[in-house]
Protein backbone atom coordinates (compact mmCIF):
# COMPACT_ATOMS: atom_id res chain seq x y z
CA UNK A 1 0.00 0.00 0.00
CA UNK A 2 1.24 3.10 -0.81
CA UNK A 3 1.09 5.14 2.18
CA UNK A 4 3.02 7.96 0.93
CA UNK A 5 0.06 8.89 -1.47
CA UNK A 6 -2.37 8.73 1.04
CA UNK A 7 -0.64 10.77 3.34
CA UNK A 8 -0.50 13.52 0.89
CA UNK A 9 -3.88 13.45 -0.48
CA UNK A 10 -5.04 13.72 3.06
CA UNK A 11 -2.84 16.91 3.28
CA UNK A 12 -4.39 18.40 0.39
CA UNK A 13 -7.74 17.51 1.76
CA UNK A 14 -7.21 19.59 4.51
CA UNK A 15 -5.77 22.61 3.08
CA UNK A 16 -8.75 23.07 0.91
CA UNK A 17 -11.69 22.41 3.42
CA UNK A 18 -10.10 23.17 6.96
CA UNK A 19 -11.03 26.83 6.99
CA UNK A 20 -14.08 26.68 9.09
CA UNK A 21 -15.24 29.44 11.73
CA UNK A 22 -15.67 27.67 15.19
CA UNK A 23 -13.97 24.27 14.45
CA UNK A 24 -11.70 22.45 16.89
CA UNK A 25 -8.18 22.18 14.44
CA UNK A 26 -5.03 20.90 15.62
CA UNK A 27 -1.14 22.18 14.62
CA UNK A 28 0.38 19.15 12.48
CA UNK A 29 4.14 18.99 11.34
CA UNK A 30 4.00 17.99 7.73
CA UNK A 31 7.27 16.58 7.97
CA UNK A 32 8.22 15.70 11.81
CA UNK A 33 10.25 17.76 13.85
CA UNK A 34 12.30 14.17 14.59
CA UNK A 35 13.05 14.08 11.23
CA UNK A 36 14.22 17.55 10.28
CA UNK A 37 10.87 19.61 9.87
CA UNK A 38 10.89 22.53 11.70
CA UNK A 39 8.09 24.91 13.29
CA UNK A 40 8.15 27.91 10.13
CA UNK A 41 3.96 28.17 8.53
CA UNK A 42 5.20 26.27 5.58
CA UNK A 43 5.57 23.33 8.21
CA UNK A 44 2.47 23.19 9.37
CA UNK A 45 -1.16 22.26 8.37
CA UNK A 46 -4.48 22.25 10.78
CA UNK A 47 -6.19 19.08 10.63
CA UNK A 48 -9.43 18.18 12.79
CA UNK A 49 -8.46 15.50 15.86
CA UNK A 50 -9.59 12.60 13.49
CA UNK A 51 -6.90 13.44 10.70
CA UNK A 52 -4.38 14.35 12.79
CA UNK A 53 -4.46 10.53 14.33
CA UNK A 54 -4.50 8.97 11.07
CA UNK A 55 -1.79 11.68 9.84
CA UNK A 56 0.90 9.98 12.57
CA UNK A 57 -0.02 6.56 11.69
CA UNK A 58 0.67 7.37 8.43
CA UNK A 59 3.96 8.76 9.10
CA UNK A 60 4.85 5.89 11.20
CA UNK A 61 4.19 3.57 8.63
CA UNK A 62 6.22 5.65 5.71
CA UNK A 63 8.97 6.05 8.12
CA UNK A 64 9.25 2.69 9.41
CA UNK A 65 12.12 2.63 10.73
CA UNK A 66 11.70 5.53 13.27
CA UNK A 67 10.86 5.20 17.05
CA UNK A 68 10.01 8.24 18.05
CA UNK A 69 7.02 8.47 15.06
CA UNK A 70 6.13 4.77 16.50
CA UNK A 71 5.94 6.46 19.73
CA UNK A 72 3.98 9.86 19.07
CA UNK A 73 1.56 7.09 17.26
CA UNK A 74 1.39 4.92 20.54
CA UNK A 75 0.69 8.31 22.82
CA UNK A 76 -2.58 8.89 20.07
CA UNK A 77 -3.70 5.20 20.21
CA UNK A 78 -4.10 4.93 24.15
CA UNK A 79 -6.82 6.71 23.85
CA UNK A 80 -8.35 4.33 21.28
CA UNK A 81 -9.92 4.92 17.38
CA UNK A 82 -9.71 8.33 15.66
CA UNK A 83 -13.25 8.76 16.31
CA UNK A 84 -12.44 8.64 20.37
CA UNK A 85 -9.13 10.35 19.97
CA UNK A 86 -10.97 13.19 18.60
CA UNK A 87 -13.98 13.54 20.98
CA UNK A 88 -11.15 13.39 24.08
CA UNK A 89 -9.14 16.46 22.32
CA UNK A 90 -12.04 18.98 21.82
CA UNK A 91 -13.22 17.66 25.34
CA UNK A 92 -9.51 18.14 26.68
CA UNK A 93 -9.53 21.36 24.89
CA UNK A 94 -12.89 22.88 26.78
CA UNK A 95 -12.08 21.50 30.20
CA UNK A 96 -9.14 23.51 30.33
CA UNK A 97 -10.59 26.79 29.00
CA UNK A 98 -13.74 26.21 31.60
CA UNK A 99 -11.12 25.44 34.14
CA UNK A 100 -8.92 28.86 33.43
CA UNK A 101 -12.17 30.75 33.34
CA UNK A 102 -13.84 29.71 36.64
CA UNK A 103 -10.27 30.26 37.85
CA UNK A 104 -10.98 33.82 37.21
CA UNK A 105 -14.40 33.53 38.82
CA UNK A 106 -16.61 33.26 35.82
CA UNK A 107 -18.88 30.18 35.28
CA UNK A 108 -17.18 28.70 31.68
CA UNK A 109 -15.33 29.37 28.87
CA UNK A 110 -18.67 31.14 27.14
CA UNK A 111 -19.25 33.72 30.15
CA UNK A 112 -15.73 34.56 30.38
CA UNK A 113 -15.85 35.38 26.66
CA UNK A 114 -19.02 36.93 27.37
CA UNK A 115 -18.42 39.65 29.74
CA UNK A 116 -15.30 40.47 28.16
CA UNK A 117 -17.27 41.38 24.88
CA UNK A 118 -19.10 43.40 26.87
CA UNK A 119 -16.43 45.34 27.95
CA UNK A 120 -15.15 45.90 25.39
CA UNK A 121 -17.79 46.38 22.70
CA UNK A 122 -20.38 47.97 24.71
CA UNK A 123 -18.53 49.73 27.83
CA UNK A 124 -15.68 50.88 25.24
CA UNK A 125 -13.18 49.64 27.15
CA UNK A 126 -9.89 48.87 25.94
CA UNK A 127 -7.71 45.71 26.37
CA UNK A 128 -5.67 46.61 28.96
CA UNK A 129 -8.40 48.27 31.01
CA UNK A 130 -10.33 45.07 30.72
CA UNK A 131 -6.78 43.79 32.03
CA UNK A 132 -6.61 46.04 34.97
CA UNK A 133 -10.02 44.75 35.77
CA UNK A 134 -9.94 41.46 35.21
CA UNK A 135 -6.27 40.38 35.48
CA UNK A 136 -6.60 38.10 32.60
CA UNK A 137 -3.49 37.99 29.92
CA UNK A 138 -3.74 40.46 27.00
CA UNK A 139 -3.61 37.32 25.08
CA UNK A 140 -6.28 35.28 26.56
CA UNK A 141 -8.38 38.15 26.44
CA UNK A 142 -7.95 39.02 22.41
CA UNK A 143 -8.64 35.32 21.96
CA UNK A 144 -11.65 35.54 23.89
CA UNK A 145 -12.79 38.35 21.55
CA UNK A 146 -12.31 36.70 18.71
CA UNK A 147 -13.91 33.36 19.39
CA UNK A 148 -17.06 35.20 20.75
CA UNK A 149 -17.15 37.25 17.56
CA UNK A 150 -16.51 34.11 15.27
CA UNK A 151 -19.28 32.54 17.07
CA UNK A 152 -21.78 34.61 16.73
CA UNK A 153 -20.71 35.93 13.72
CA UNK A 154 -19.66 39.68 14.85
CA UNK A 155 -15.93 39.78 13.28
CA UNK A 156 -17.40 43.26 11.34
CA UNK A 157 -17.77 44.53 14.51
CA UNK A 158 -14.71 43.37 16.48
CA UNK A 159 -12.73 45.33 13.14
CA UNK A 160 -15.01 48.25 14.01
CA UNK A 161 -14.43 48.45 17.59
CA UNK A 162 -10.61 48.08 17.31
CA UNK A 163 -10.10 50.72 14.57
CA UNK A 164 -12.20 52.70 16.73
CA UNK A 165 -10.03 52.54 19.15
CA UNK A 166 -7.14 53.07 17.24
CA UNK A 167 -8.26 56.23 15.74
CA UNK A 168 -9.02 57.90 19.31
CA UNK A 169 -5.26 57.34 20.32
CA UNK A 170 -4.10 58.79 17.21
CA UNK A 171 -6.23 61.29 18.11
CA UNK A 172 -5.00 61.93 21.69
CA UNK A 173 -1.20 61.94 20.40
CA UNK A 174 -2.37 64.50 18.01
CA UNK A 175 -4.08 66.77 20.62
CA UNK A 176 -0.87 66.30 22.74
CA UNK A 177 1.42 66.96 20.21
CA UNK A 178 2.19 70.81 20.47
CA UNK A 179 5.34 72.64 18.83
CA UNK A 180 7.58 72.87 21.28
CA UNK A 181 7.41 69.20 21.66
CA UNK A 182 8.29 68.65 18.09
CA UNK A 183 11.13 71.03 18.09
CA UNK A 184 12.22 68.83 20.96
CA UNK A 185 12.11 65.38 19.10
CA UNK A 186 14.00 67.20 16.29
CA UNK A 187 16.58 68.44 18.03
CA UNK A 188 17.05 65.74 19.98
CA UNK A 189 17.53 63.34 16.99
CA UNK A 190 19.87 65.46 15.34
CA UNK A 191 22.25 66.15 18.34
CA UNK A 192 21.46 62.08 19.46
CA UNK A 193 25.36 60.79 20.48
CA UNK A 194 25.56 57.46 18.27
CA UNK A 195 29.36 56.56 19.57
CA UNK A 196 27.98 54.59 22.45
CA UNK A 197 25.47 52.62 20.24
CA UNK A 198 28.20 51.99 17.66
CA UNK A 199 30.98 50.58 20.34
CA UNK A 200 28.10 48.00 21.30
CA UNK A 201 27.64 47.14 17.56
CA UNK A 202 31.47 46.91 16.61
CA UNK A 203 33.53 43.82 15.87
CA UNK A 204 35.72 45.02 18.41
CA UNK A 205 32.88 43.74 21.49
CA UNK A 206 32.11 40.05 19.76
CA UNK A 207 32.99 37.12 21.38
CA UNK A 208 35.49 37.20 24.34
CA UNK A 209 35.95 40.82 23.75
CA UNK A 210 32.45 40.97 24.92
CA UNK A 211 31.93 42.35 28.93
CA UNK A 212 29.22 39.46 28.98
CA UNK A 213 31.00 36.65 27.83
CA UNK A 214 30.94 33.32 29.32
CA UNK A 215 28.67 34.66 32.49
CA UNK A 216 25.91 33.06 33.46
CA UNK A 217 22.67 33.51 35.67
CA UNK A 218 21.72 31.46 37.83
CA UNK A 219 17.67 31.50 38.45
CA UNK A 220 16.72 31.59 42.45
CA UNK A 221 14.52 28.10 43.37
CA UNK A 222 12.12 28.41 46.08
CA UNK A 223 9.83 25.77 47.33
CA UNK A 224 6.08 25.58 46.04
CA UNK A 225 4.03 25.65 48.99
CA UNK A 226 1.47 23.16 47.72
CA UNK A 227 3.64 20.65 46.34
CA UNK A 228 6.94 21.65 48.41
CA UNK A 229 9.15 21.24 45.12
CA UNK A 230 12.17 23.73 44.74
CA UNK A 231 11.20 25.43 41.30
CA UNK A 232 11.84 28.50 39.76
CA UNK A 233 8.60 28.30 37.54
CA UNK A 234 5.90 30.54 38.43
CA UNK A 235 4.15 29.15 35.58
CA UNK A 236 3.18 25.97 37.15
CA UNK A 237 3.42 25.78 40.62
CA UNK A 238 2.71 28.53 43.38
CA UNK A 239 -0.81 29.82 42.85
CA UNK A 240 -0.82 27.84 39.54
CA UNK A 241 0.12 24.51 40.92
CA UNK A 242 -2.09 21.42 40.66
CA UNK A 243 -2.03 20.77 44.17
CA UNK A 244 -3.44 23.38 45.00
Amino acid sequence: MNYNKIYNNLLEKAKKENHKKDVYYENHHIIPRCIGGGDNKTNLIKLLPEQHFLAHLLLAKIYNDNPKLWYSCNLMRRIGNNKKYSFVRKRISKNVKDRWAKKHGYNDYSDQCEKIWQYFYYDKMTVNQIFEITNLPHDNINRSLKYYSIKFDLSNKLKERRFEIKSNNSKLARMNDTEETRENRIEKSRNFDYTERNIKMSKDRMGKNNPVYGKTWKHKKEKCPHCNKLTASKRWHFDNCRSK
